[in-house]
């Protein structure tokens, strides 16, 4: 990551393009303390991360535990990838992992490709016509929903995201769906469809936040 806030592929011999990998050897450990250093390892990278103005924006890290076990730790600065990125690098990873000489599958796209074809949307007539449906709109928004605090933002201090997940049986998900099918298009993902535009106009006294229902823009 170069100062002005550009990205700059470093050639595979530069000095720090590959990022080193960093050994713990915990074989001879009991295992609660191999537990408890394997926790500790995932904090302080959790909290922590590659620095991309020093490097690659990767960190890799190797713990050897017992009973021949081994823990590989990974963190990526979100300035230098994306959710979809993210899939790609773990899925080439792993298959690595896997098999030391797996043959990965070629890029069909790199970033140069990408920035190329972003900086040619604003001379295209899509890119004009999502430009103008939102400019006509601009002043009719709703202001954003005043959402209850639970603390003065003044004091809030930095916490770590967290994920949760929930699995619902075969007949759970047919019935959301048949439910939904007139309202929205139900998709597994990590939301519940509808969560996100129908549960903050419950709480503020301005009830119609904007929601992303609009047509989906070019870029």
């Amino acid at each position: 990551m170069l100062p002005d806030g550009r990205q700059h592929i470093l050639p595979e011999d530069a000095p720090g393009a590959v990022p080193p990998l960093t050994v713990t050897d915990l074989r001879d450990a009991a295992p609660q303390a191999a537990e408890a250093a394997v926790a500790a390892i995932r904090a302080e990278m959790s909290t922590t991360g590659p620095d991309p103005a020093k490097g690659p924006g990767i960190a890799m890290r190797l713990t050897l535990l017992p009973e021949d076990r081994a823990r590989l730790h990974a963190a990526v600065s979100l300035l230098i990838i994306d959710g979809w990125s993210s899939n790609v690098l773990y899925r080439d990873l792993f298959a690595l992992v896997s098999d030391w000489n797996a043959v990965l599958p070629p890029l069909e796209i790199d970033y140069g490709d990408d920035v190329t074809s972003v900086a040619g949307l604003p001379d295209t007539d899509a890119w004009e016509s999502d430009r103008d449906w939102w400019w006509d709109r601009l002043d009719d928004l709703p202001r954003p929903p005043a959402l209850p605090l639970v603390a003065d933002p003044r004091q809030a201090r930095p916490r770590l995201m967290g994920s949760r997940q929930h699995a619902v049986d075969a007949a759970t998900w047919a019935a959301f769906r048949e439910r939904c099918a007139h309202e929205v298009t139900p998709s597994p993902g990590p939301t519940p469809p509808g969560t996100s535009p129908s549960t903050p106009p419950r709480w503020p006294p301005r009830p119609a936040p904007t929601c992303a229902t609009a047509p989906p823009t070019t870029c």
